[in-house]
């Protein structure tokens, strides 16, 4: 409103007057105001600017508009006195806002990726999704850069991990996706959390020749497995490890570099004479086979229709969907240094193919088809390609040479240090690994801004540095928390976020900065998908709001809480040891600790009982079955278990006998007891001691027996004569004789598991698998280098101890299917009744083989824990001179036991009693009253058969002694 305007309408309202009538009295009232400052009404809304909170009725209201009597203007971003309506540069950061994609935004201008965030904020400012290092030299382009920006303020250590079979390491390259790191470690494929570097699952190709590097692409990892006419391409899932396809490749003793993946294409070298393939890698079916010069360690590179290879004397490149030849071109000078290429070819951006040796780096020019120029030099490792130029290190400097016509633009030389040839070129900057340290280099100034006091091979994926050696990784994150919120950049960018950190995107009651504490999703109410909301677990129920079942009994939370009310934090509810999904689905209530000692179905065995057995607890027809004392420790499990229950009452002397030798342990089964001893194998009558029969033809050092498909085996050690024995159980004549390799070994009893022969064996450790039936062998597998181990077998596995740790076996071919992580074992491990695994040793454990992760430990500072034995909930094993009862779902200690004399014998385990002995006594322990109801005066190794007669072997004599009779 304009001053003369407003002059006006003060005039008018002086001089407005109203009429009066009646004389003096009252009369009608005016609308004059009462102060000045009232008499103003900008938007001639009938309420005066002084009591009107919008003045120019433009929508905002007077204390939050710039303009307030100004109805075209509310906004003055620059504070420069023109609103932004009228201003054409509303940051006043000199770029017009026509051209601004943050017109309102002084600090940034450009968002080349279209991702939402500026340049000068975004690490990645050219790639709206993480940039992953998904193959050798981070991607199908094989160029080794990456455009990220980084600033040194924000770099910190995420974590480092070692290997210790880190042997055949020689090239230490990984690979990433968004979430984890993949990397071959000797013959092991290992995949680590990426930021917090915990291992989340591995696969031993210990039977295979070879390992290569691995690749990523969609959600699965690829790897190549080398040989002769046994080789495979295999591809797992990212998540959980689980074998997608294996598809064989023919291949003659090479190794090669990770593969190369494009659109689901599996790019890779192979072929028993050189060449490169292509799968389908969704489903393994090979796709395309070329044929190329016998060169080995190299990877192809793709390059729009173009998939190539630089192999020798020429670079051959092929259409990538069919694998046709499209041209080749000769390279007359190349240097020749053996058959292995050590390289890969690095896609240019002038159209052009980078070749490198030693000696040598080479330009191919794809649309003329020949060599636009070469360079002779001292180079060292893999050059990298940025919008720059090429990098490489020649002569202990990293120069910058000219795509076109290979001169160089920069240099930076090494000062008291050796360059060893893995540079990483990113936005300004390039990182560089020396012999002493990682360096971060400042291109503009040629500073070092940065060092790690560690080296390797460089990797940068998702943020994240990785510096790799032959047995160690290092992760450095490079990206920070660059707004200060306490969110790092990598999990809001994981989540497509840029939030205030107390905000609860999801409503589950958590904000962003405790979803990133807790490690859940800020856009999940529910991240484990379990029914409970992130919020309620952890403030309510302290179960994990990122696993389904967090007690691991096989119930998932909610059903825990919302159905059954039982604890969701612990395997059994009600302590009566029995889990609780076992319970429920035996039909008993898992919050009645009562239960379990019931007997249903009046037959005798407690529910308890019957439940540990597999049998009916509601059937009086169905109960435990109790089989024979096999091999070692009873069966193939090796558990010592037997489901009888005893009455000491019963216990009686059956017979002695005494031979002019020492004998094994016995066998028992068919109505025998099988011993060995003085180079024979021998057959014992159970009701007498009779001798039935026995077999002197046997050569080598006997092992204890075993028995399975009316045969009794031994396995007997030598020199390279090492060999598998099976005998008839009834006359002791030999069946067969099944060979394989040793060094003079000790051995146990083999394991017996249906129609399958498995022990320890090997020329340098291993395990050896026979037909059980013919004695063909089957295969040779991973196993620990010691004596006196035998495999476990279930209808899953084959589980043995390899370098400290538990391997899973395929039966079918002696594949590791996975390892579990223990703590140094080199003994045979005990199957549990929870599919659980128990090692012993220095430490007792137990680990669950569905999660391979350990359910609980005891570690001992002195004294060794022995074999235990595992029934009824329990393991029951000696640790010193104690003989000690853990609860099997839990370890918590039971209950001990401490015997007038050392325990030198394994354990037997039944539903009523825990058999031990000592040199010269055997003890029976009442498991009900914790005390000894029975002593026997001869003590050595034991055995209980079908048969109920408990078998000492104690040097030269064996005795049986009758503890169940009727059976």
């Amino acid at each position: 409103m304009t001053a003369i305007l407003r002059a006006v309408i003060l005039i008018s309202t002086m001089f407005t007057l109203t009429a009066c009538g009646g004389g003096s009295g009252g009369g009608a009232s005016t609308n004059i105001p009462s102060e000045k400052a009232e008499q103003l009404d900008t938007d001639g809304d009938g309420i005066a600017d002084n009591t009107d909170t919008d003045d120019d009725n433009d929508g905002v209201e007077d204390t939050l508009d710039a303009f307030p009597l100004d109805a075209k203007e509310s906004v003055d971003t620059d504070a420069d006195g023109i609103g932004n309506n009228a201003d054409n540069d509303d940051d006043n950061d000199g770029v017009e806002d026509a051209n601004d994609a943050f017109p309102l935004d002084p600090s940034e201008s450009v968002d080349s990726d279209g991702d939402g965030v500026g340049n000068n904020k975004d690490v990645y400012p050219f790639d709206s999704k993480p940039v992953l290092w998904s193959t050798f030299q981070q991607s199908e382009k094989h160029r080794g850069s990456i455009k990220l920006a980084v600033d040194p303020q924000y770099f910190s250590e995420l974590w480092s991990v070692n290997f210790s079979d880190s042997w055949g390491s020689e090239k230490a390259f990984l690979t990433a996706s968004e979430r984890h790191i993949f990397r071959t470690v000797g013959r092991q494929l290992y995949t680590l959390d990426a930021h917090t570097g915990d291992e989340l699952w591995s696969v031993s190709f210990s039977t295979r020749d070879s390992l290569n590097p691995p690749a990523y692409a969609n959600g699965k990892v690829y790897v190549q497995t080398g040989g002769h006419e046994n080789s495979y391409l295999w591809a797992f899932d990212e998540i959980d490890g689980s074998l997608i396809f294996n598809s064989e490749y023919g291949n003659q003793w090479s190794e090669y570099y990770a593969p190369t993946i494009e659109n689901e294409i599996v790019y890779m070298a192979g072929g028993y004479y050189g060449g490169m393939y292509a799968f389908n890698g969704s489903t393994g079916n090979q796709l395309w086979f070329k044929d190329l010069s016998h060169y080995d360690k190299f990877t192809p590179a793709i390059s729009g229709d173009y998939a190539i290879a630089y192999t020798g004397p020429e670079l051959t490149v092929v259409d990538k969907l069919s694998g046709v030849e499209i041209f080749t071109v000769t390279d007359p000078d190349y240097d020749w240094r053996g058959w292995s290429t050590d390289a890969a070819p690095v896609i240019g951006n002038q159209n052009n193919v980078i070749g490198y040796q030693k000696s040598r780096l080479v330009n191919f020019d794809l649309e003329r088809r020949n060599i636009s120029w070469a360079l002779n030099g001292d180079f060292e490792g893999d050059p990298a390609v940025s919008d720059a130029g090429i990098y490489i290190i020649n002569d202990n400097q990293i120069v910058l040479l000219d795509e076109v016509d290979g001169s160089i633009l920069w240099r930076w030389p090494a000062e008291n240090a050796t360059l060893t040839g893995h540079i990483i070129p990113v936005i300004d900057h390039i990182f560089v690994s020396t012999d002493k340290s990682v360096e971060l280099i400042n291109i503009n100034t040629k500073q070092v801004v940065w060092r790690y006091g560690e080296t390797g091979t460089l990797a940068l994926s998702n943020g994240i540095l990785y510096i790799s050696s032959s047995n160690r990784v290092h992760a450095i994150d490079l990206e920070g928390d660059r707004d200060h919120d306490g969110l790092p950049q990598w999990w809001e960018r994981r989540y497509g976020l840029d939030v205030d950190p107390a905000s609860d995107q999801d409503g589950d009651g958590l904000s962003a900065l405790q979803e990133y504490a807790a490690n859940t999703s800020p856009v999940l109410a529910d991240t484990d998908g379990d029914g409970l909301s992130d919020s309620q677990e952890i403030n309510e129920y302290g179960t994990s709001p990122i696993a389904t079942d967090s007690d691991g009994d096989g119930l998932s939370d909610s059903i825990e809480i919302l159905k059954w009310f039982t604890n969701p934090l612990s395997i059994d509810s009600d302590n009566d040891g029995i889990k609780d999904q076992v319970e429920i689905n035996a039909g008993l209530n898992p919050n009645d600790m009562k239960d379990a000692t019931l007997d249903n179905d009046n037959d005798g065995y407690t529910n308890a009982h019957e439940v540990y057995a597999g049998s009916d607890l509601n059937d009086a027809q169905s109960i435990p079955v109790i089989g024979d004392w096999g091999m070692v420790q009873g069966n193939a499990s090796h558990n010592g278990y037997q489901a009888m229950m005893l009455n000491a009452a019963d216990f009686t002397p059956r017979w002695t006998q005494s031979f002019e030798y020492s004998v094994s342990s016995p066998a028992i089964a068919a109505g025998q007891v099988f011993v060995t001893g003085n180079g024979r194998v021998m057959s014992l009558d159970i009701t007498t001691g009779a001798e039935q029969w026995f077999n002197d033809a046997v050569s080598g050092d006997i092992s204890a027996p075993s028995f399975g498909n009316d045969l009794v085996y031994v396995h007997t050690g030598g020199h390279e004569d090492t060999a598998l024995w099976a005998f008839n159980a009834q006359t002791g004549e030999q069946v067969f004789r099944g060979e394989h390799g040793s060094q003079w070994p000790t051995y146990s009893a083999p394991t017996i598991f249906k129609e399958r022969a498995y022990m320890n064996g090997g020329y340098f450790g291993g395990m050896q698998s026979f037909n059980a039936l013919t004695g063909e062998y089957l295969w040779e597998g991973l196993g620990e280098w010691s004596d006196n181990w035998e495999p476990a077998v279930n209808e899953d596995y084959v589980l043995v101890p390899y370098n400290g740790d538990i391997k899973a076996l395929d039966h079918d071919n002696g594949d590791v299917l996975f390892s579990i992580k223990a703590d140094e074992i080199a003994q045979t491990v005990v199957l549990g009744s929870q599919n659980n695994v128990i090692t012993y040793g220095n430490t007792l454990a137990s680990y669950d083989i569905e999660s391979q992760k350990a359910r609980w430990t005891s570690k001992s500072s002195y004294t060794i824990y022995q074999m235990p034995a595992v029934g009824n909930g329990l393991v029951v094993v000696v640790h010193g001179n104690e003989l000690k009862v853990f609860d099997e779902f839990n370890g918590e200690l039971v209950w001990d036991w401490m015997p007038d004399q050392n325990i030198e014998s394994n354990i037997v385990l039944t539903a009523s009693h825990i058999f031990a002995a000592s040199f010269s006594k055997t003890y029976a322990l009442n498991l009900r009253t914790k005390k000894v109801d029975w002593e026997y005066d001869l003590g050595g190794q034991l055995s209980l058969g079908k048969e109920g007669v408990l078998v000492i072997s104690s040097g030269t004599q064996v005795a049986a002694v009758n503890v169940a009779p009727g059976k």
